[in-house]
């Protein structure tokens, strides 16, 4: 009886620490998400008032509009219009692609 206990407190003990490992590493997810977060707040994007959209070439403020690093600015509707028969394996480039769609962000 005594063996089987201790090889249950083994077993128990081997699981806990386990679990501790799986929360360390999600704890340090959390954190470089958080840091991750931190820095987005800070971003912004100065545009100039006669920006125009880079495809149809009116002006960006005319309708909703997203604008890119490299200053490039596209209304969200010019965007969907080039994506219409844009085709992708990419899991992430097809989830970015509906929330544009959608007019997610």
């Amino acid at each position: 009886m005594k063996d089987h206990l201790c090889k249950c407190l083994e077993q128990y003990h081997e699981k806990i620490q386990l679990l501790k490992q799986e929360l360390e590493v999600h704890s340090s997810s959390a954190e470089l998400l958080r840091k991750q977060q931190r820095k987005q707040k800070h971003k912004h994007i100065t545009i100039n008032p006669s920006q125009m959209c880079d495809i149809c070439f009116k002006p960006i403020f005319d309708h909703e509009f997203y604008v890119f690093p490299c200053q490039h600015a596209f209304h969200r509707m010019c965007i969907v219009s080039k994506l219409e028969y844009y085709h992708t394996h990419d899991v992430e480039v097809k989830v970015m692609i509906d929330k544009v769609k959608s007019g997610g962000s």
